[in-house]
Protein backbone atom coordinates (compact mmCIF):
# COMPACT_ATOMS: atom_id res chain seq x y z
CA UNK A 1 0.00 0.00 0.00
CA UNK A 2 2.46 2.16 0.71
CA UNK A 3 4.91 1.60 -2.35
CA UNK A 4 1.20 2.92 -4.23
CA UNK A 5 0.73 5.67 -2.49
CA UNK A 6 4.41 6.24 -3.24
CA UNK A 7 3.89 5.77 -7.23
CA UNK A 8 0.14 7.74 -6.74
CA UNK A 9 2.50 10.60 -5.49
CA UNK A 10 5.54 10.44 -7.75
CA UNK A 11 2.84 11.09 -10.46
CA UNK A 12 1.17 13.72 -9.07
CA UNK A 13 4.81 15.82 -8.74
CA UNK A 14 5.40 14.92 -12.33
CA UNK A 15 1.61 15.84 -13.59
CA UNK A 16 2.26 19.45 -11.97
CA UNK A 17 5.88 19.63 -13.46
CA UNK A 18 4.57 18.78 -16.47
CA UNK A 19 2.35 21.92 -17.23
CA UNK A 20 0.82 21.86 -20.54
CA UNK A 21 -0.54 25.28 -22.06
CA UNK A 22 -2.52 25.40 -25.15
CA UNK A 23 -2.57 29.03 -25.29
CA UNK A 24 0.34 30.16 -27.24
CA UNK A 25 1.32 33.18 -25.45
CA UNK A 26 1.41 31.22 -22.27
CA UNK A 27 3.23 28.49 -23.96
CA UNK A 28 6.31 30.84 -25.38
CA UNK A 29 6.30 32.29 -21.88
CA UNK A 30 6.47 29.49 -19.88
CA UNK A 31 9.04 28.01 -21.68
CA UNK A 32 11.65 31.16 -22.32
CA UNK A 33 11.17 31.19 -18.05
CA UNK A 34 11.96 27.66 -17.84
CA UNK A 35 14.84 27.75 -20.36
CA UNK A 36 16.71 31.34 -21.27
CA UNK A 37 20.03 31.99 -19.90
CA UNK A 38 20.15 36.13 -19.73
CA UNK A 39 17.25 37.27 -18.31
CA UNK A 40 19.96 38.23 -14.94
CA UNK A 41 22.47 39.13 -17.36
CA UNK A 42 20.39 41.34 -19.32
CA UNK A 43 18.18 43.08 -16.70
CA UNK A 44 14.86 41.32 -18.08
CA UNK A 45 11.97 41.06 -15.07
CA UNK A 46 10.25 38.10 -17.30
CA UNK A 47 7.37 38.72 -14.38
CA UNK A 48 6.21 42.03 -15.63
CA UNK A 49 6.67 40.75 -19.75
CA UNK A 50 3.41 38.43 -18.66
CA UNK A 51 1.55 41.54 -16.74
CA UNK A 52 2.41 43.44 -19.70
CA UNK A 53 1.65 41.73 -22.52
CA UNK A 54 -0.92 39.25 -21.59
CA UNK A 55 -4.13 41.01 -21.45
CA UNK A 56 -3.37 42.39 -24.95
CA UNK A 57 -2.59 38.75 -26.28
CA UNK A 58 -6.09 37.35 -24.59
CA UNK A 59 -8.06 38.95 -26.88
CA UNK A 60 -5.29 39.21 -29.85
CA UNK A 61 -5.61 37.38 -33.58
CA UNK A 62 -2.82 35.97 -35.29
CA UNK A 63 -1.62 39.75 -36.75
CA UNK A 64 -1.74 41.29 -33.31
CA UNK A 65 -0.14 38.26 -31.26
CA UNK A 66 3.05 38.33 -33.58
CA UNK A 67 3.31 42.13 -32.90
CA UNK A 68 3.21 41.14 -29.55
CA UNK A 69 5.91 38.82 -29.96
CA UNK A 70 8.16 41.03 -31.97
CA UNK A 71 7.79 43.64 -29.08
CA UNK A 72 9.03 41.05 -26.65
CA UNK A 73 12.05 39.55 -28.33
CA UNK A 74 12.85 43.65 -29.10
CA UNK A 75 13.47 44.05 -25.65
CA UNK A 76 15.42 40.81 -25.03
CA UNK A 77 17.74 41.77 -27.91
CA UNK A 78 18.59 38.45 -28.83
CA UNK A 79 18.86 37.01 -32.50
CA UNK A 80 18.32 33.30 -31.34
CA UNK A 81 15.05 33.75 -29.77
CA UNK A 82 12.49 34.11 -32.61
CA UNK A 83 8.58 32.77 -33.17
CA UNK A 84 8.18 31.34 -36.84
CA UNK A 85 4.90 30.93 -38.87
CA UNK A 86 4.71 29.61 -42.32
CA UNK A 87 5.27 32.85 -43.70
CA UNK A 88 6.63 35.14 -41.50
CA UNK A 89 9.86 35.06 -38.92
CA UNK A 90 9.59 37.42 -36.07
CA UNK A 91 13.15 37.91 -34.72
CA UNK A 92 15.29 40.76 -33.30
CA UNK A 93 17.78 41.80 -36.28
CA UNK A 94 20.96 42.77 -33.90
CA UNK A 95 22.95 44.55 -36.85
CA UNK A 96 24.62 47.83 -36.72
CA UNK A 97 23.83 49.05 -40.37
CA UNK A 98 25.75 51.81 -40.05
CA UNK A 99 28.44 49.66 -40.09
CA UNK A 100 27.38 47.23 -42.39
CA UNK A 101 28.54 47.26 -46.18
CA UNK A 102 26.17 46.77 -48.71
CA UNK A 103 28.42 45.68 -51.19
CA UNK A 104 29.92 42.65 -52.75
CA UNK A 105 32.89 41.97 -50.99
CA UNK A 106 35.09 41.29 -54.07
CA UNK A 107 34.63 45.01 -54.99
CA UNK A 108 37.08 45.61 -52.07
CA UNK A 109 39.66 43.93 -53.68
CA UNK A 110 40.19 44.32 -57.59
CA UNK A 111 41.46 41.13 -57.52
CA UNK A 112 40.01 37.52 -58.70
CA UNK A 113 38.79 35.20 -56.92
CA UNK A 114 40.78 31.65 -57.40
CA UNK A 115 38.72 29.33 -55.07
CA UNK A 116 35.24 29.55 -54.57
CA UNK A 117 34.38 26.90 -52.47
CA UNK A 118 30.79 25.57 -52.53
CA UNK A 119 29.75 29.29 -51.97
CA UNK A 120 31.04 29.17 -48.36
CA UNK A 121 34.65 30.33 -48.65
CA UNK A 122 36.64 32.47 -51.24
CA UNK A 123 40.06 32.29 -51.14
CA UNK A 124 42.04 35.29 -52.85
CA UNK A 125 46.08 35.64 -53.98
CA UNK A 126 46.91 39.01 -52.83
CA UNK A 127 50.13 40.71 -53.76
CA UNK A 128 53.56 40.87 -51.35
CA UNK A 129 53.01 36.64 -50.30
CA UNK A 130 49.37 37.86 -48.77
CA UNK A 131 46.03 36.02 -49.22
CA UNK A 132 42.74 36.80 -48.72
CA UNK A 133 39.80 34.08 -47.46
CA UNK A 134 36.31 35.39 -47.11
CA UNK A 135 34.57 32.34 -44.97
CA UNK A 136 30.78 33.29 -44.60
CA UNK A 137 28.91 30.86 -43.25
CA UNK A 138 29.44 28.05 -41.00
CA UNK A 139 26.36 25.54 -42.13
CA UNK A 140 28.12 23.83 -44.93
CA UNK A 141 30.23 20.67 -43.56
CA UNK A 142 34.07 21.53 -43.26
CA UNK A 143 36.04 19.68 -44.46
CA UNK A 144 39.98 20.57 -43.29
CA UNK A 145 41.97 18.66 -45.48
CA UNK A 146 40.41 19.68 -48.20
CA UNK A 147 41.01 23.36 -47.17
CA UNK A 148 44.53 22.27 -46.74
CA UNK A 149 45.28 20.85 -50.16
CA UNK A 150 43.68 24.40 -51.21
CA UNK A 151 45.33 26.38 -49.03
CA UNK A 152 48.88 24.37 -50.45
CA UNK A 153 48.84 26.30 -53.73
CA UNK A 154 48.95 29.68 -52.38
CA UNK A 155 51.88 31.98 -50.94
CA UNK A 156 51.48 33.67 -47.74
CA UNK A 157 54.56 33.94 -45.72
CA UNK A 158 53.41 37.57 -44.80
CA UNK A 159 50.42 36.96 -43.68
CA UNK A 160 46.44 36.00 -43.82
CA UNK A 161 43.43 38.63 -44.18
CA UNK A 162 40.71 36.72 -42.93
CA UNK A 163 37.23 38.18 -43.58
CA UNK A 164 34.22 36.76 -41.35
CA UNK A 165 31.72 39.70 -41.66
CA UNK A 166 28.12 39.01 -42.92
CA UNK A 167 29.08 35.27 -41.24
CA UNK A 168 26.09 34.52 -39.14
CA UNK A 169 27.34 31.10 -38.04
CA UNK A 170 25.42 27.86 -38.66
CA UNK A 171 27.00 24.40 -37.89
CA UNK A 172 29.14 24.46 -34.03
CA UNK A 173 30.77 21.62 -35.58
CA UNK A 174 32.02 23.95 -38.31
CA UNK A 175 33.13 26.70 -36.06
CA UNK A 176 35.41 24.26 -34.24
CA UNK A 177 36.82 22.85 -37.13
CA UNK A 178 38.03 25.66 -38.81
CA UNK A 179 39.14 27.04 -36.18
CA UNK A 180 42.07 24.19 -35.21
CA UNK A 181 43.36 25.08 -38.92
CA UNK A 182 45.00 27.96 -36.51
CA UNK A 183 46.66 25.94 -34.14
CA UNK A 184 48.51 22.45 -32.97
CA UNK A 185 47.90 20.90 -29.59
CA UNK A 186 44.53 20.35 -27.83
CA UNK A 187 43.48 23.34 -26.14
CA UNK A 188 40.22 24.84 -24.22
CA UNK A 189 38.57 27.42 -26.49
CA UNK A 190 35.17 28.62 -24.67
CA UNK A 191 33.01 27.52 -21.98
CA UNK A 192 29.50 26.74 -21.58
CA UNK A 193 26.80 26.34 -18.91
CA UNK A 194 23.20 25.53 -19.01
CA UNK A 195 20.26 26.29 -16.94
CA UNK A 196 20.14 23.58 -13.71
CA UNK A 197 16.84 24.39 -12.64
CA UNK A 198 13.74 26.72 -13.86
CA UNK A 199 15.56 29.62 -11.43
CA UNK A 200 17.16 32.39 -14.04
CA UNK A 201 20.29 32.33 -12.03
CA UNK A 202 20.50 29.12 -11.78
CA UNK A 203 23.29 27.41 -13.96
CA UNK A 204 25.71 24.36 -13.93
CA UNK A 205 29.28 24.97 -13.68
CA UNK A 206 31.28 26.24 -16.95
CA UNK A 207 32.17 23.45 -18.63
CA UNK A 208 35.64 23.62 -21.28
CA UNK A 209 35.13 22.72 -24.72
CA UNK A 210 38.34 21.44 -25.82
CA UNK A 211 39.26 21.49 -29.65
CA UNK A 212 42.22 20.02 -31.14
CA UNK A 213 44.22 21.55 -33.56
CA UNK A 214 45.36 20.15 -36.77
CA UNK A 215 47.89 23.09 -37.73
CA UNK A 216 47.12 23.79 -40.85
CA UNK A 217 48.89 27.16 -40.89
CA UNK A 218 52.10 28.01 -38.73
CA UNK A 219 51.33 29.63 -35.29
CA UNK A 220 53.35 32.28 -35.95
CA UNK A 221 51.70 33.61 -39.09
CA UNK A 222 50.13 36.83 -38.48
CA UNK A 223 46.38 37.41 -39.26
CA UNK A 224 43.84 39.99 -39.29
CA UNK A 225 40.96 38.84 -38.54
CA UNK A 226 37.48 41.12 -39.79
CA UNK A 227 34.52 41.09 -38.07
CA UNK A 228 31.15 43.44 -37.93
CA UNK A 229 28.16 43.29 -36.07
CA UNK A 230 27.01 41.17 -38.46
CA UNK A 231 28.89 38.80 -37.45
CA UNK A 232 26.95 36.52 -35.47
CA UNK A 233 26.12 33.12 -33.37
CA UNK A 234 29.20 31.15 -34.79
CA UNK A 235 30.75 33.84 -36.17
CA UNK A 236 31.19 34.95 -32.68
CA UNK A 237 32.64 32.25 -31.22
CA UNK A 238 34.95 31.94 -33.92
CA UNK A 239 36.08 35.17 -33.06
CA UNK A 240 36.63 34.92 -29.49
CA UNK A 241 38.22 31.52 -30.13
CA UNK A 242 41.00 33.11 -32.38
CA UNK A 243 41.14 36.25 -30.28
CA UNK A 244 43.25 33.56 -27.87
CA UNK A 245 45.99 33.49 -30.00
CA UNK A 246 49.21 35.32 -29.93
CA UNK A 247 48.99 35.92 -33.95
CA UNK A 248 45.92 37.15 -34.25
CA UNK A 249 44.69 40.30 -34.63
CA UNK A 250 40.80 41.76 -34.93
CA UNK A 251 39.41 44.41 -36.49
CA UNK A 252 36.64 46.21 -37.15
CA UNK A 253 33.72 46.44 -34.98
CA UNK A 254 32.18 44.55 -32.14
CA UNK A 255 30.54 41.26 -33.40
CA UNK A 256 26.64 41.17 -32.93
CA UNK A 257 26.53 38.88 -29.92
CA UNK A 258 24.74 35.45 -30.24
CA UNK A 259 26.36 33.89 -27.58
CA UNK A 260 23.73 30.83 -27.00
CA UNK A 261 22.76 27.83 -28.80
CA UNK A 262 19.89 27.36 -29.97
CA UNK A 263 16.61 25.03 -29.63
CA UNK A 264 13.28 25.07 -31.56
CA UNK A 265 9.69 24.29 -29.72
CA UNK A 266 6.52 23.58 -31.49
CA UNK A 267 3.69 25.88 -30.12
CA UNK A 268 0.18 24.60 -30.04
CA UNK A 269 -1.06 26.71 -32.81
CA UNK A 270 1.67 24.98 -35.04
CA UNK A 271 3.72 28.16 -34.60
CA UNK A 272 7.71 27.39 -33.96
CA UNK A 273 9.59 29.35 -31.46
CA UNK A 274 13.40 29.75 -30.49
CA UNK A 275 15.27 30.07 -27.32
CA UNK A 276 18.70 30.43 -26.01
CA UNK A 277 19.23 28.29 -23.67
CA UNK A 278 22.94 26.72 -22.97
CA UNK A 279 24.99 30.00 -22.80
CA UNK A 280 28.97 30.57 -24.13
CA UNK A 281 32.41 32.47 -22.25
CA UNK A 282 34.82 32.98 -23.79
CA UNK A 283 38.48 31.54 -21.98
CA UNK A 284 37.97 34.51 -19.26
CA UNK A 285 34.66 33.50 -18.69
CA UNK A 286 33.54 36.29 -20.30
CA UNK A 287 29.96 35.61 -21.81
CA UNK A 288 29.62 36.37 -25.57
CA UNK A 289 26.15 37.11 -26.16
CA UNK A 290 27.04 40.97 -26.19
CA UNK A 291 30.09 40.11 -29.00
CA UNK A 292 33.62 40.42 -29.25
CA UNK A 293 35.45 43.59 -29.28
CA UNK A 294 38.18 43.84 -31.71
CA UNK A 295 41.66 45.02 -31.36
CA UNK A 296 41.57 47.81 -33.84
CA UNK A 297 38.22 49.34 -33.74
CA UNK A 298 37.58 51.00 -37.46
CA UNK A 299 33.57 51.86 -38.11
CA UNK A 300 32.82 52.05 -41.97
CA UNK A 301 30.10 53.64 -43.58
CA UNK A 302 28.20 53.45 -46.55
CA UNK A 303 29.84 56.41 -47.79
CA UNK A 304 33.23 54.28 -47.82
CA UNK A 305 31.73 51.61 -49.66
CA UNK A 306 30.87 54.52 -52.18
CA UNK A 307 34.36 56.19 -52.39
CA UNK A 308 35.47 52.72 -53.55
CA UNK A 309 37.31 52.15 -57.00
CA UNK A 310 40.34 51.37 -59.08
CA UNK A 311 42.79 53.13 -56.85
CA UNK A 312 40.64 52.95 -53.62
CA UNK A 313 40.21 49.77 -51.86
CA UNK A 314 37.99 49.48 -48.87
CA UNK A 315 39.49 50.92 -45.90
CA UNK A 316 39.23 47.66 -43.30
CA UNK A 317 40.83 45.77 -45.97
CA UNK A 318 43.54 48.28 -46.53
CA UNK A 319 43.88 48.64 -43.21
CA UNK A 320 44.63 44.58 -42.64
CA UNK A 321 46.51 44.42 -46.27
CA UNK A 322 48.80 47.37 -44.89
CA UNK A 323 49.30 45.45 -41.48
CA UNK A 324 50.86 42.43 -42.73
CA UNK A 325 52.39 44.51 -45.60
CA UNK A 326 54.69 46.44 -42.90
CA UNK A 327 55.33 43.47 -40.34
Amino acid sequence: MKYFLAIIGLFIVLSCSREVFTDPFDFFWHKMDEKYVYFEEKGIDWDAVYSTYKPRAATANDEELLQIFQEIIDLLKDGHVSVSTPDTVILYDWRDTNNIMYLDYTAYLYFPIQDHIMGFYDVTQLTNNIIYIYFNSFEPSFDTEQFREIISHYSFSKGIILDIRGNIGGNEDNVYRFASCFFTGTRTVLYKRTKSDRSHNAFSGYIPINVTGCGVFDEFLPIVLLIESGTYSGGTLFSAILKTLPHVVLAGMPTGGGGARRYDYTMPNGWTMSCSQQATYDVHYRSLELGVAPHYKIPTTKEDAAAIGPTNRHKLTEFAYQYLNNR
